[in-house]
């Protein structure tokens, strides 16, 4: 049940490509590093305030008698925090609703709007200069309106580099999430098995304090690093480093 819970919960969100998509259409290549360090930033926040709140809220009844105290939450002591999450996401999805504007504009939906220059001989026209024999030449600029249809979704997957930069992401993805898996186990591991014997409070303490940390690299060290070095080397320097924390 636990998986199966976990894996719905993961084919569900949604809304990490969704917001990568309204972030990626609402800004260019001067703010995109700013703006997309926001995204790990309200990961980060997430990571040091959930598991807090996760590892207090579990077996309340144990842990507030005098305001928890129900045979339910004894039955299922980590009721509450799910209960918790499942009420941000319905304010979450409330908000969206009422509040989130569409970043793609109806004119983008139907059709493409291109820029050409046309250099040959019919596009051009001359102007004669009053006085001089020079001539200016002027180029015209056409607005070519729905000349590309939209590609579809197979054909988006064909391209090669769609297919690496996809398949990258489910490694890095499966590397993340499995790590934050594994560490939750060794933390919550007795000490004669190999693990750390934290208390749920104590692994919650822990994953806020790597949150907070995650957050100050987010906000500070990001966004100059890449404008300084790029994309693409500081993704290969943090995959490599996803190797390091395994071994």
């Amino acid at each position: 049940m636990m998986v199966a819970s976990r894996a719905l919960s993961g084919a569900l969100s949604g809304n990490v490509a969704v917001i990568k998509s309204a972030l990626a259409e609402i800004t260019d290549e001067t703010n995109q590093g700013a703006a997309f360090a926001y995204l790990p930033l309200c990961w980060s926040i997430g990571s040091l305030i959930a598991p807090t709140l996760g590892g207090f809220l579990s077996h309340p009844a144990e842990r507030y008698p005098s305001v928890f105290n129900y045979e339910h939450l004894r039955q299922y002591p980590f009721l509450l925090p799910c209960l918790f999450g499942s009420g941000l996401s319905s304010i979450g999805l409330i908000s969206a609703i009422f509040f989130f504007d569409e970043t793609l504009t109806e004119s983008k939906g139907h059709s493409r709007s291109s820029i050409s220059i046309e250099e040959d001989s019919e596009s051009q026209e001359t102007l004669h200069t009053a006085g001089t024999n020079s001539d200016i030449t002027i180029r015209r600029c056409s607005t070519v309106l729905g000349d590309e249809p939209i590609p579809s979704m197979w054909n988006i997957l064909k391209d090669t580099s769609v297919q690496r930069v996809l398949v990258s992401y489910a490694f890095m993805a499966l590397i993340s999430v499995s790590l934050n898996a594994v560490c939750a186990l060794w933390l919550y591991t007795p000490a004669k098995l190999g693990g750390v014997g934290f208390s749920t409070s104590e692994i919650g303490v822990t994953f806020a304090v790597s949150g907070l940390l995650t957050t100050m690299v987010a906000v500070i060290l990001f966004p100059p690093i890449e404008r300084w070095v790029g994309v693409v080397i500081l993704y290969k320097f943090g995959m490599a480093m996803q190797v390091g924390c395994y071994l």
